[in-house]
């Protein structure tokens, strides 16, 4: 499977025949292709495309046809490998939660958080197939935003898969390096009793400004027993072990300024800047995070107002909105092209940015905070100007449902934009379902003899959709150009917009080249 090419236009479909047949697939700006055959009006390729099953999308590698219009060059549809430095970026739906994978233009990935479920890994199985435990597929970092399960708990699926499933549906991987906020979530209840939220996140310290965790953890393996980790974490600790036990990984809790973590990008011309958690140096240069605090009661109707408000920040002290508070922000640049990733930053947190860091925020892909949550800073998102937002949210059940994303939110992700036609991206609107209709599940169990027949105690009816497109948003961009789409449940139906940014961050719309 040698790959010779990448595709140059923007969008491309690819066919069964050189001027017929059926659509197969479409691919993007960057996609690599093996190209078989160069005619006049076509381009013989050879891809991986996806088989739909039972049991998901099935990738089979075989033959398409990209048609070129009459006078087309091929040299404007796809440029011989190397050439051309696209840099990939996917933000994937996992319902509730984030999940992102990036690719550099040598190669290099990295996934930013995982989800809670199997559909980050069902996406990367997909996306890099033909894995095994001798050949797994190389991660040069994961980045967990913080210690919530809806971020980090599908890393633990992902090396689940390798003893479960089909073998296509497998994932080996080995990550070179994770980092974290540092930050551990401990057991919610000791002795039957309910932990305090002051004890959840380990020791803490009184000092002038409030109260500060000063348990922060680089190592998940050496530094804190199991024991005292929550369920999930004890999950992810388990899947670090069995991939460090194939060849160590490097482990480092961020914090900002500690950009030379990213130093391995630079050869592909990637400048990451580490924008949070803030810490604060205690007595004794002790680093530490501040303790975050609830959120004001009630909607966020004047915006304005709040932020006018200096003692917003003065509810109970929680758990929860600090480990969101202070995640892992990352400001990601290429050529004249920013992203802006930060987890689940709340309006405390931002602040704290703003205050700090104000000049540093401005970016034209922004992964929009907290799956959109209503706990928001205005005056942030008014730094950043975003062009393009993506809100990473899902709705899988009354347990996740947490009205995401907020209106208020949305509404001030247009507002606050620098192009007066702002692209903004929700992951779950952009998955597709088909309607199947009723079924009645069958089940099967092992009779006394060891023979595995039906069960005869039957499930319900219950109606039934099928999931026919991922919700993925999918950023493409040379440092210049920037692409971004959505696949839809049809191979040609692409929702795409692309933009020209200069050196100044100047914003101008363009066409999309699409064949």
């Amino acid at each position: 499977m040698p790959i010779t090419h990448t595709l140059r236009a923007d969008i491309a479909t690819i066919w069964t025949e050189p001027q017929g047949g059926d659509d197969i697939r479409t691919v993007a700006l960057g996609h690599p292709l093996d190209v078989e055959e160069i005619n006049e009006r076509s381009l013989h390729v050879r891809l991986w495309r996806y088989l739909l099953t039972p049991e998901g999308s099935k990738p089979i590698y075989g033959d398409g046809y990209i048609r070129l219009p009459k006078g087309t060059k091929p040299e404007n549809v796809i440029s011989p490998v190397g050439q051309d430095k696209i840099l990939k970026f996917d933000f994937i739906d996992v319902q509730q939660g984030d999940a992102a994978v990036m690719e550099t233009p040598s190669g290099k990935v990295v996934l930013f958080d995982a989800g809670e479920s199997q559909l980050f890994a069902r996406h990367l199985a997909r996306r890099f197939p033909r894995t095994t435990q001798t050949k797994p597929k190389e991660i040069d970092a994961i980045v967990v935003s913080h210690g919530d399960a809806d971020h980090f708990a599908g890393l633990a699926e992902i090396a689940d898969t390798e003893t479960k499933f089909a073998d296509w549906r497998r994932l080996f991987i080995q990550p070179k390096r994770v980092f974290t906020n540092g930050l551990v979530k401990r057991p919610g209840t000791k002795n039957g009793k309910s932990v305090p939220d002051r004890e959840l996140l380990g020791k803490t310290k009184s000092a002038p400004g409030g109260t500060f965790i000063v348990d922060l953890f680089d190592d998940l393996l050496s530094e804190l027993p199991a024991s005292e980790m929550n369920r999930p974490f004890q999950a992810w600790r388990r899947a670090l072990e069995r991939w460090n036990d194939r060849f160590p990984i490097e482990f480092k809790r961020l914090a900002l300024d500690q950009d030379a973590a990213f130093d391995f990008l630079a050869n592909d011309g990637i400048d990451i800047s580490v924008l949070g958690p803030i810490e604060t140096l205690l007595p004794g240069d002790e680093p530490a995070l501040s303790f975050l605090h609830d959120p004001p009661k009630g909607p966020r109707v004047n915006v304005d107002s709040l932020a006018e408000d200096e003692h917003r920040f003065t509810g109970a002290l929680s758990a929860s909105h600090t480990i969101n508070g202070h995640s892992v922000v990352l400001r990601l640049e290429f050529g004249n092209i920013r992203f802006l990733l930060t987890g689940d930053l709340n309006e405390e947190a931002g602040e704290l940015l703003l205050d700090n860091i104000p000049d540093q925020l401005e970016a034209e892909v922004l992964k929009v905070p907290h799956h959109g949550s209503a706990d928001f800073s205005a005056d942030f998102i008014d730094a950043v100007a975003p062009v393009i937002s993506v809100v990473s949210s899902g709705d899988e059940s009354v347990a996740k449902e947490y009205i995401h994303p907020r209106a208020t939110l949305v509404a001030a992700l247009g507002k606050s934009s620098r192009v007066a036609e702002p692209v903004i991206f929700i992951t779950e609107l952009a998955a597709f379902y088909g309607t199947v209709g009723a079924v009645t599940p069958e089940t099967h169990v092992t009779d006394t003899g060891g023979n595995l027949v039906l069960n005869p105690k039957a499930l319900k009816a219950f109606f039934a959709f099928q999931r026919l497109a991922f919700g993925a948003v999918r950023v493409r961009t040379d440092g210049q150009r920037l692409l971004v789409y959505t696949d839809s449940a049809k191979a040609t139906l692409k929702e795409a917009y692309a933009y020209e940014v200069d050196s100044a961050h100047k914003v101008k719309p363009v066409a999309v080249d699409q064949f």
